[in-house]
């Protein structure tokens, strides 16, 4: 299976498999749907949380190895809140970024997100915390286009 990014815990095994679509006004039942296909197509291990960023919303799952069916994400977070920082630089809006200039900025936060303490991160990122994906991603690496 192809992944946009997977993010690798401290011993390099994947924690987190990222798909990044440049799409907005879509409902969390048709992102675990898609998440579903997803991982329908993958005969691998996965790892432990599947991320789906949207130009408005991510969504989150922690996924059981043991059964591959999701259910709505336990975890919605806006996307224009937590991109804001990397895009006020920018000339375009979230909602105007292509696919692969969406894929590069959720990277850089997610780069940034595995080397920030915890208790550093802000206060509109608590869910990190609250849903475990940061104590599993933090010391880890990023990677971008990573077939698993």
């Amino acid at each position: 299976m192809y992944w946009d990014i997977i993010v690798y815990d401290e011993a390099h095994r994947p924690a987190v498999a990222v798909e990044v679509k440049s799409l907005q006004h879509k409902s969390a039942e048709w992102a675990t749907q898609f998440g579903q296909n997803l991982m329908a197509d993958d005969q691998a291990e996965l790892p432990r949380f599947l991320l789906m960023v949207l130009s408005d919303n991510l969504y989150l799952w922690q996924i059981n190895p043991f059964n591959k069916t999701l259910v709505e994400p336990p975890y919605v977070a806006d996307a224009h809140t937590v991109f804001a920082p990397y895009i006020k630089r920018l000339s375009f809006t979230i909602d105007q970024l292509s696919g692969s200039s969406l894929e590069m900025i959720v990277a850089a936060w997610l780069d940034n997100v595995v080397y920030t303490p915890a208790a550093e991160l802000p206060a509109s990122e608590s869910w990190l915390r609250e849903t475990g994906l940061h104590s599993a991603i933090y010391g880890g690496k990023v990677a971008l286009g990573v077939a698993v």
